[in-house]
Formats: C-alpha cells, sequence, structure tokens
C-alpha cells in the first residue's frame, strides 16, 4: 500500500484555523495562561549570559507566534495581561 502524502496547509487557512482556535473564550484563557507560563512579557535577557537569553527567546518564541499569526497587538495584550496580574495579586 503506497503512503498518503498530506496536502500542504494553505497558509490563509492555517492562519483562519489559529484564528478561530485561540479567537474563542477558551483559547484566549489558553494563550494568557502561556504568556504567563512563558514570561512573554517578562525581560528576558539575562545580563552576561547569552544561553540563558537566548533560551528564554526560545521559550517564549511559539506563544509570539500564536499570537502574531492571530494578528493580536502585542502592547494591547501587554496592557490586557499587566491588568490581570494586578487583579490577581
Amino acid at each position: 500500500m503506497a503512503a498518503r502524502r498530506r496536502k500542504a496547509t494553505d497558509p490563509a487557512d492555517l492562519v483562519a484555523d489559529y484564528q478561530q482556535t485561540f479567537g474563542t473564550p477558551h483559547g484566549r484563557r489558553v494563550v494568557g495562561d502561556l504568556i504567563k507560563r512563558f514570561g512573554v512579557f517578562q525581560r528576558r535577557t539575562v545580563p552576561n549570559d547569552g544561553i540563558s537569553s537566548a533560551y528564554n527567546d526560545g521559550v517564549a518564541a511559539p506563544v509570539l507566534h500564536i499570537l502574531n499569526t492571530v494578528g493580536v497587538d502585542l502592547a494591547d495584550m501587554k496592557s490586557v495581561t499587566d491588568a490581570r496580574t494586578e487583579h490577581d495579586a
């Protein structure tokens, strides 16, 4: 039996999938958790430690990719997450 080749996903369809998934209230909660968990808006640069800085950037990169793909304004998202953090404290 011949192996099936998967069709390449149309980039526009993939963006729509990201928007549908992360545009729901559940998806927004998940993204909010990822932002906090992986320090997206925390200082990721560690002075005199390029390895830790690179690690921190790598940890945040998938979350930033999600936010960019769904078209989130990062400044707006930061203000929302900051307000939630203050509220939770």
